[in-house]
């Protein structure tokens, strides 16, 4: 990534824009923190997919940590799960597997595909022991001591 130095000042007085959101393009944190510094304003990075209609995780102007894709959005849940299919454990921070999310705006499944539907449900019990049921996403990443997600690539890798 090559930054150019077309416009190296701040934004003007009046300007609108307060922020860019990163999502589907990993930078090197010493990167942001240079277009930062060159467009000033901040970069904040997230983590979305269309099965959880967009956004699953973001920094925010109140919680930023570069190098992260920010902490879970209202109304969902990031997990990560051990990577073998058969025997599905939730993991601990620190710990990288495949990254699950639950809410009401995840999908349900895939239409006529049932092999994708299998492989892309984890099922848990709440304390409750009521059933909860996790979309995988495909991907794999960890958690950190504060919720926030970092990705390790894909699940096919």
């Amino acid at each position: 990534h090559e930054i150019k130095e077309a416009n190296p000042a701040p934004p003007t007085a009046g300007t609108t824009l307060r922020f860019i959101r990163l999502s589907g393009l990993f930078m090197d944190s010493n990167e942001i923190g240079s277009y930062e510094q060159t467009i000033g304003v901040p970069i904040l990075e997230s983590y979305g997919l269309p099965e959880c209609s967009g956004i699953a995780s973001s920094n925010t102007l109140e919680h930023v940590k570069h190098g992260t894709l920010g902490q879970t959005c209202d109304g969902l849940d990031i997990a990560i799960f051990t990577t073998d299919p058969e025997n599905r454990e939730m993991l601990g921070p620190g710990e990288i597997g495949d990254i699950a999310v639950m809410g009401d705006n995840v999908t349900g499944g895939y239409l006529n595909d049932e092999m994708e539907n299998k492989f892309g449900k984890i099922l848990t019990f709440n304390r409750e022991d009521e059933v909860e049921e996790w979309f995988a996403t495909g991907d794999r990443g960890e958690l950190d001591e504060n919720g926030c997600l970092m990705l390790h690539g894909t699940a096919r890798d």
